[in-house]
């Protein structure tokens, strides 16, 4: 939004949290037409990337020179593809933390707040992402 992108929620593909659905996902993603492909896919973790990178590579995209990809959640086995893939890093430990607060607050309320945390995030930039291409 900040730099001038709509949002496009076609471009939203719903999934498991499986290497399988990455897999899937970026499949469907690259039978779009060229003009209408993303430059960047975002994955909401690893898992999702690691298929959606072989997905990648197994149709000859690379990554990052024509298809950028980055995920949240960081750990080694992410670190240590290639390319190694850029990440998003959230703290587990604040997860589970915020997320034990929040039900201990909903079991003393008797209903669901409806509420949503941010928590921070540190972004560890890797080789899976360039900047953005033009078209």
């Amino acid at each position: 939004e900040a730099s001038g992108l709509p949002y496009d929620e076609s471009l939203v593909f719903p999934g498991e949290y499986w290497e399988w659905s990455g897999y899937e996902n970026a499949e469907k993603l690259l039978r779009l037409p060229a003009e209408q492909r993303p430059t960047a896919l975002f994955c909401s973790n690893g898992r999702i990337a690691l298929g959606a990178l072989r997905a990648l590579t197994d149709r000859g995209v690379r990554v990052p020179q024509e298809l950028s990809l980055a995920c949240l959640g960081d750990n080694m086995e992410i670190a240590s593809t290639q390319p190694p893939l850029t990440a998003a890093h959230v703290s587990l430990r604040q997860v589970g933390e915020r997320a034990v607060e929040t039900l201990l607050g909903q079991i003393h309320a008797g209903q669901p707040s409806g509420s949503r945390t941010l928590l921070p995030a540190e972004l560890v930039l890797r080789e899976s992402v360039a900047p953005p291409l033009s078209r």
